[in-house]
């Protein structure tokens, strides 16, 4: 079972969000599992799409590439930037159900 699958299992909604176009993005979801799709956000945009998740009452963890500045998932939640773990805030990761 890979990783995206498990956090199904654990009963997580999986959402993507990329700076990509919609219909590349959808394809990757699709193939890979992810629930939702959220294109077209430029870096600087990403922070704010995390804080309107938020505001809907989720909790949110994110994980970024390398070549992407992390934004974090701001409080209550987490940010992980793989290569780049320097360049993400602190937060207190979200509790665990």
């Amino acid at each position: 079972m890979d990783a995206l699958q498990r956090l199904h299992s654990a009963g997580y909604r999986l959402v993507m969000l990329t700076g990509d176009n919609p219909t590349t993005a959808n394809a990757i979801a699709k193939e890979a599992g992810i629930d939702e799709v959220i294109a077209g956000v430029l870096p600087d945009g990403k922070a704010d799409a995390i804080k309107k998740l938020q505001s809907q009452g989720r909790q949110v963890a994110m994980v970024g590439d390398r070549h992407q500045r992390c934004p974090g998932a701001g409080p209550g939640g987490r940010g992980d930037c793989h290569g780049r773990r320097e360049r993400c805030p602190p937060s207190k990761p979200p509790p665990l159900r």
